[in-house]
């Protein structure tokens, strides 16, 4: 029986964890986004390093800012290497935790094996998809969570080896948290936490606190706009506390409790049926029994967790010990890190959130909160595994082997919800490389408004950057520059699938979308699909943007993206239009469809 739970639970983490790998490759969004149209403006109008230190949303990025603009002047703008980074630095986190609890042999191995699940779950759960699959997200999010494992590590060796430059080294890893995200200050109190439950020499606390005053001084003092960072903080204590569990709570709103009635809007888990339709009667069930709408039901939950783990880290630090286990440190300490970014959080988004109540449950803010519960439920099977009492250990057990079937719906909506990001975010590139502006692809709002946007392209445009970094785009509108040929090594179908006005110029356009069922290989390597009109005029291009039509986005491989998206500029309904592979390498150009009308 131990085997085979022990099996279960590494293989709900090698599955979890390899079909994040898989989304990641398959649709971490290779455009612009959000608020990136914004932030671009920064990058490409200001000089270096003024570009990497400017305040953002009371934010000072400035670790991330460099991996953002290294990215625009060696890969321009690619938005790979944000991906790359930003997917190393989460898996590197959920490696580091997961390795921590395999090792750690004072307790059972199907309790390291369930360790391992946890840590796996917490940081690569697909819930979490806005965060992991944005490279420029990612890079600040997952940097700043990697910080924070490593300086609980460090302090834990700091106290078995009494090795005080470990513990200055803790603090720098601090100070590099809180310049890549505004909770990374709450690391400096993980640290210092972790180091009086250990009993450290009290001044061996003047590292941290020195360190972490210098970065206070820079923060809201020396480096541009501290008086907005000021300005953002809200004192409340009793309301503030409030928004902390409702904050808190987010995992078990947008992963269960969200489907009881009358549902939250957002929280669509359909699948796998089975599992969803238990998810959603468990929840109304719940609600029934208690009387208690699943907002409320959300709170009383956060309550009785911040509860337990603070129960359980005030008798860490009554007792004290020489040292934590390295498991205990490292949750103890990414737990006591959520919890204080929530009391950030609280503090600074108190007014927006007046305005907008439901964004506290927003899948951008969860990565703290699903960490958060993953540290305390590492905690709680630490604690089950060395308990005595046989009641604690089945109950632990019961409650591990739902876990993974009961978080899989989330997880496949949120690739699920990636992918249809991601097409969209390849229209958006396919419409501005065909000289349409179509304002539904793009922000107009609180990310960015809409001529924020436009002045970015303008800037993209002029520096080759981003989707402009291919040439392509500069031969719409003239003639295709060698003969249209034809192959039997393709087969394509494209149709016009809508239609639309340019929100700048006011001209037509059109929407063109098909799939390739042969050839791909080839016009993946080195073409651009083109459309042409009637005298070989390329009048729009088209990205490639989903798979195959009807496939499952929950995968296990990487295949190719066989859908494709394109515009065609000022289109006229009694022309006719041909969709060309157009192979610049090799001088070359092929007829692969006829552009059928829209029905």
């Amino acid at each position: 029986m131990h085997a085979m739970l022990c099996a279960l639970f590494l293989g709900a983490a090698f599955a979890y964890a390899w079909t994040t790998l898989c989304a990641e490759i398959n649709f971490a969004w290779r455009q612009p986004m959000f608020d990136q149209w914004r932030l671009y403006q920064t990058f490409l109008s200001l000089p270096f390093p003024d570009n990497v230190l400017q305040l953002e949303n009371g934010h000072r990025p400035i670790f991330p800012n460099l991996i953002r603009v290294a990215e625009i002047h060696w890969f321009a703008a690619d938005q790979l290497l944000q991906i790359v980074c930003g997917a190393l630095f989460a898996f590197l986190a959920a490696g580091a935790i997961g390795f921590v609890a395999l090792r750690e042999n004072s307790v059972p191995f199907i309790a390291r094996c369930a360790g391992a699940m946890l840590a796996v779950i917490g940081v690569l759960w697909l819930a979490n998809a806005r965060m992991l699959l944005h490279g420029n997200e990612s890079v600040h999010t997952y940097l700043l969570t990697l910080c924070v494992v490593g300086a609980s590590l460090l302090v834990h060796h700091a106290a078995r080896n009494g090795s005080f430059a470990a513990f200055a080294i803790s603090g720098i890893a601090c100070a590099i948290a809180m310049f890549c995200f505004g909770p990374g200050a709450a690391s400096f109190v993980s640290i210092v936490l972790l180091a009086l439950i250990m009993r450290m020499p009290l001044r061996w606390l003047i590292a941290p606190i020195a360190i972490l005053s210098a970065c206070l001084i820079l923060y809201l003092v020396v480096l541009p706009g501290g008086q907005g960072v000021r300005q953002t903080l809200d004192i409340r204590p009793l309301e503030s506390l409030h928004v902390m569990a409702q904050w808190l709570s987010s995992p078990w709103i947008n992963g269960w409790l969200g489907l009881a009635d009358p549902q939250a809007g957002w929280v669509v888990l359909n699948r796998p049926e089975f599992a969803s339709k238990l998810l959603r009667s468990s929840a109304n069930a719940l609600s029934g029994a208690s009387g208690l709408s699943w907002r409320s039901l959300g709170t009383v939950i956060s309550f009785m967790g911040i509860a337990a783990f603070g129960v359980r880290t005030l008798l860490a630090l009554w007792r004290g010990v020489r040292t934590l286990t390295a498991w205990e440190s490292v949750a103890i300490g990414v737990g006591s890190f959520a919890l204080f970014s929530a009391a950030i959080f609280a503090l600074g988004r108190m007014d927006y959130l007046r305005t907008f109540p439901d964004q506290i449950y927003a899948d951008r803010y969860m990565v703290w909160p699903s960490l958060f519960w993953c540290a305390l439920a590492l905690l709680l099977v630490f604690d089950a595994a060395r308990s005595s009492r046989k009641s604690v250990r089945i109950a632990g057990i019961c409650f591990l082997v739902v876990l993974p079937f009961a978080l899989w719906p989330a997880h496949r909506q949120g690739v699920a919800w990636a992918s249809i990001v991601y097409r969209n975010a390849q229209e958006s590139a396919a419409a501005v490389r065909s000289d349409v502006f179509d304002g539904g692809k793009f922000p107009n709002g609180a990310d960015a408004s809409r001529d924020t946007v436009l002045q970015s392209l303008q800037l993209l445009k002029s520096g080759h950057l981003a989707m402009f970094a291919d040439p392509a785009w500069e031969l719409v509108g003239k003639s295709c520059p060698w003969p249209l040929t034809s192959s039997t090594n393709f087969s394509v179908k494209a149709a016009i699938t809508s239609y639309g006005s340019d929100t700048v110029d006011g001209y037509p356009f059109a929407i063109v979308s098909g799939v390739v069922a042969s050839g791909i290989a080839q016009i993946q390597k080195d073409g651009n699909l083109a459309i042409v009109d009637s005298a070989n005029v390329i009048v729009g291009l088209a990205e490639f943007s989903q798979l195959r039509p009807g496939s499952d986005m929950l995968r296990f491989d990487m295949p190719r993206k066989r859908g494709f998206d394109g515009y065609i500029r000022h289109f006229d309904p009694h022309e006719t239009y041909t969709l060309v592979l157009l192979e610049p390498p090799s001088q070359r150009a092929f007829r692969l469809a006829p552009v059928l009308a829209l029905k």
